[in-house]
């Protein structure tokens, strides 16, 4: 079954980290003109700034999008790793764990779905083939008030 989601949430999500992404350098700039120290003393406010942009940076890496490649496999791949003739296509990325729920997209919709893994390799709840997807990434974690 093929859930689909309200994006509003996940599009307003990434409004937020765009705002304070441009907050952020906004103030690097003032900052860099005000300060006579450039980057790299430690507790400045130069510093804390260079520090949350770099959080920011990774929080977008893990929390993003992950892109799905694969390549088609070739003969002699096929006969060193006993590759069963049904099997296509490897995948070259980073995959969810066996059971996960994911939000997937193939470009033109995203929803949510669950990864199985099996003695074929990855597949789908939906019935959808990994190579119909352009990407995939984990659900966010649920909302909690404060």
């Amino acid at each position: 079954m093929i859930v689909y989601l309200d994006l509003k949430i996940i599009y307003k999500e990434k409004a937020i980290r765009m705002r304070i992404k441009e907050r952020l350098l906004q103030y690097k700039q003032e900052l860099q003109k005000q300060t006579m120290y450039k980057e790299g003393l430690p507790g400045s406010s130069l510093d804390i700034v260079n520090t949350l942009l770099n959080d920011l940076k990774q929080d977008e890496k893990e929390n993003g999008w992950i892109p799905v490649k694969y390549h088609q496999i070739s003969e002699k791949e096929r006969a060193e790793e006993s590759i069963s003739k049904n099997i296509q296509y490897m995948l070259d990325c980073k995959m969810p764990d066996d059971g996960q729920e994911i939000l997937v997209t193939n470009g033109k919709s995203t929803w949510q779905d669950t990864s199985f893994i099996d003695c074929d390799g990855y597949y789908l709840d939906s019935g959808y083939d990994w190579i119909e997807i352009t990407a995939w990434q984990p659900l966010p974690e649920p909302y909690k008030e404060d």
